[in-house]
């Protein structure tokens, strides 16, 4: 896949070719791509991955769907920013709060803990 090409305002530049066809194995090698870029750490919102894809963003949600494979790169895009995000919150280069609400609507969830214990005592009483 090619780069997008933008103008100094962040504009498409003219002749950009996002309204090309694309096949899936080329999909699969931008959406490895971009996984990778998203582990290294130099993407921290899919919003970002989206925009370096070169894709419109509803082609990019919508390959993402149709192909399991992308799916999971997908997903593995969004494992890595939560990971990043929280590494750099953790180690102070984050603000912690904003990087909680950040992780939230990344679909990070708060650990749920049930505590069940049984009581030796019979419920009812038998005759």
């Amino acid at each position: 896949m090619s780069e997008v090409v933008r103008d100094d305002k962040g504009r498409l530049a003219k002749g950009s070719k996002l309204n090309q066809k694309h096949n899936k194995a080329d999909l699969i090698v931008l959406f490895e791509e971009l996984a990778q870029k998203c582990i290294d750490g130099e993407y921290l919102s899919m919003q970002e991955c989206q925009m370096n894809s070169g894709l419109v963003p509803s082609t990019f949600y919508d390959v993402a769907e149709k192909y399991s494979e992308l799916e999971d790169y997908k997903r593995q895009m969004n494992d890595a920013i939560i990971a990043n995000v929280n590494r750099m919150a953790l180690g102070n280069k984050f603000n912690a709060t904003a990087s909680i609400w950040r992780m939230k609507n990344l679909g990070e969830k708060d650990k749920t803990e049930v505590d069940m214990t049984v009581k030796d005592q019979p419920l009812f009483k038998l005759k």
